[in-house]
């Protein structure tokens, strides 16, 4: 019923949150359970946005467990707040972060936090998304997209 999202630590020496995030597996009894309906959208954004990113993790866990690639995924939290959704690690140490925003327009300072987890650690990061309500895909810098929440199913 639940699955426990482990934090990423690149380094074993910088401080960081390392307790689990607990996602709920099925995204509808989340709903259920916080009373959660169309109206709460508009009074309550902090639960639409928290639905979102419970239903975008639990559907990157389904694909990852048919992948061929031996990938594995986490949360990034600095002990300051810094927090990139997702991090997904590929098996020679990369690392791909995901930030998941339930708006529909991109704006600037969706791509902060992983733009300084980029810069944190370098060479191993490959690639940055941020997943919007949006239709279209967008460039933002080098590395770092916009990508429609719908496209993981396209």
């Amino acid at each position: 019923m639940i699955n426990l999202l482990p934090a990423w630590s690149g380094n074993l020496f910088k401080r960081l949150v390392k307790t689990p995030k607990i996602y709920l597996t099925d995204s509808g009894l989340l709903s259920h359970l916080i009373s959660f309906n169309k109206d709460r959208i508009k009074s309550d954004p902090l639960y639409w946005g928290k639905t979102i990113e419970n239903l975008v993790l639990m559907e990157f866990i389904k694909q990852i467990s048919w992948s061929s690639l031996s990938l594995n995924i986490y949360y990034y939290r600095t002990a300051t707040g810094q927090e990139v959704d997702l991090i997904i690690e590929r098996s020679d140490g990369t690392v791909i972060g995901i930030e998941v925003k339930a708006g529909s327009i991109v704006k600037r300072e969706m791509f902060d936090h992983l733009s300084t987890f980029a810069e944190e650690i370098g060479k191993k990061f490959i690639r940055g998304i941020v997943l919007y309500n949006g239709t279209e895909p967008i460039p933002f810098a080098k590395n770092l997209f916009a990508m429609p929440i719908n496209a993981l199913w396209g």
